[in-house]
């Protein structure tokens, strides 16, 4: 027995000590609310259908030329749904058959499109996964010989990339929720506002078969002549801002978030025709704009969301620029239930499997 007590002691430490690390994170995904300004509904089960519209652009620029050159996927509607339960939820979405119909006129995009979107009570975390083949002209006015009406000028060749983060930390998280508005698992009962700051890392990239800015442009002095058909970028940014939501006639919501700011940037183009890779790390700045509004009552919810995030940085040649966008537009309809005690026993063991066991 004297030779099991330590044992013992230690085995529990140990336990104790696991369970301290789980039990914080547990504590950040479910820091409780001031009940007077939020109803939290992360106990119930939240059922959503949506219909979806992803966009994705890349615009060239000169700062001494109005006109511009913008890329534009070809965007498609899609059908899902999804589910949350306290802090996990999952979405899935299918491309619409009947209704992207459009290739003969904006030509065919090919893409892989993951925008993840962390809701926590402290938090707001984005996550960017976007590989897209094929786009658009959707600016000719730069074009010597203009397309045909209806017509636009295709580049089935450009292929972009773009893996990132955003993060936002939320001042005050007890009265403003973000996870009313777009995961349905809170209401938010009276009008609040929190200003909200944090960063951006992103690393970016653009290939073509060609020269990216098209040869049928009128004048050569755009960004200054330089014919490239490759780059990348990496860029690093800080950014703060305010978010707040308008609530009247008790479940009728509007809610509005802007968060702007600079950063670094260090990019590389490969220019064709002296067969030279030019490079500069320069400034840029950035931009995250989120918007919902609908009706959000004690069972049901209908509403849109809209989330658009710009970055704009500075190219190696002089007074040039690139920018790159994306986003969404969703329409959804939710519904809360009450589970069963043994339903939820058992997505209680869910959420155990995705909280490591892993000091903070």
């Amino acid at each position: 027995m004297k030779f099991f007590t330590p044992v013992i002691l230690l085995l529990l430490l140990s336990a104790t000590s696991i369970a301290q690390p789980k039990s914080r994170l547990l504590r950040l995904l479910d820091r409780s609310a001031d009940t007077v300004y939020i109803s939290d509904y992360s106990h119930k089960l939240v059922v959503r259908a949506f219909g979806l519209r992803k966009f994705n652009k890349y615009t060239l620029g000169q700062y001494n030329f109005t006109e511009r050159v913008t890329y534009r996927a070809n965007d498609d509607y899609s059908l899902g749904g999804g589910i949350n339960y306290k802090w996990v939820g999952i979405n899935i979405a299918y491309k619409l058959p009947l209704v992207n119909n459009d290739d003969d006129r904006f030509g065919k995009t090919r893409l892989f499109d993951l925008q993840s979107y962390l809701y926590l009570r402290k938090f707001a975390v984005d996550f960017y996964g976007l590989v897209y083949k094929g786009y658009y002209l959707s600016t000719s006015d730069l074009l010597d010989l203009q397309p045909e009406e209806d017509a636009f000028y295709i580049r089935n060749d450009i292929r972009t990339n773009n893996y990132g983060i955003n993060f936002h930390y939320i001042f005050n998280d007890q009265k403003f929720s973000y996870r009313a508005a777009f995961l349905q698992n809170e209401r938010q009962k009276k009008s609040a506002g929190s200003f909200i700051t944090g960063g951006t890392l992103h690393y970016r990239s653009v290939k073509g078969d060609s020269a990216i800015i098209p040869r049928e442009i009128d004048n050569n002095d755009f960004f200054n002549g330089y014919p490239f058909d490759k780059g990348t970028t990496i860029a690093l940014g800080i950014n703060c801002g305010y978010a707040y939501t308008h609530v009247f006639k008790k479940y009728f919501f509007v809610t509005a978030a802007l968060s702007a700011g600079l950063g670094i940037n260090y990019t590389t183009l490969n220019v064709i025709a002296q067969d030279d890779k030019r490079d500069r790390v320069n400034s840029q700045w950035n931009g995250i704009w989120r918007a919902a509004a609908g009706y959000n009552g004690e069972k049901y919810f209908i509403g849109a969301q809209y989330v658009n995030y710009l970055s704009r940085n500075h190219a190696p040649f002089k007074e040039t620029w690139q920018q790159l966008q994306a986003g969404n537009i969703r329409l959804t309809f939710a519904q809360r239930f009450t589970l069963k005690k043994k339903v939820r026993k058992k997505l209680d063991k869910v959420e155990d499997f995705f909280v490591p066991d892993v000091g903070l």
